[in-house]
């Protein structure tokens, strides 16, 4: 019987000791690499420009915020629903588009869209009305 409680015991040690091993291995915190970091802020934009610095590549919105916003190389910049670059950007010109916050606290334009909001590729600019359906084609519903 002694041979037996022996052999017993000495398999619930092996058994066990894995998963000590185990428990062990992995630390109580996480570390604070493996933490993720806070998501960056991000948010819509209107008005009209104020003032546009080319140099600093960053435009002022007017109103009483007087928003300033910088744009970047993946900046996406439109003008009347087309794709267009920096220099069609102008005071007194109507904007819109999404910003994201920097870590210094800075706003980037994610994307720039210049000109009336129902000024887009497709539209015949008159409220209500879509685009023009073309001869021959039926009705859709």
């Amino acid at each position: 019987m002694k041979p037996i409680l022996v052999a017993s015991l000495v398999a619930a040690c092996l058994a066990a000791a894995p998963v000590a091993l185990r428990a062990a291995e992995q630390p109580a915190d996480k570390p604070a690499e493996t933490q993720k970091a806070p998501k960056a802020k991000t948010r819509p934009y209107k008005g009209t420009i104020k003032a546009f610095d080319k140099t600093a590549m960053s435009f002022t919105l007017e109103g009483e915020k007087g928003d300033t916003i910088c744009i970047t190389s993946q900046t996406r910049v439109f003008k009347d629903g087309q794709p267009a670059t920096t220099d069609a950007i102008v005071a007194g010109e109507q904007v819109r588009g999404f910003a994201r916050q920097t870590a210094e606290g800075k706003w980037e334009a994610v994307s720039v869209y210049l000109g009336k909001p129902g000024a887009r590729k497709g539209q015949t600019g008159e409220k209500g009305k879509g685009p023009e359906k073309k001869q021959g084609q039926p009705e859709t519903k």
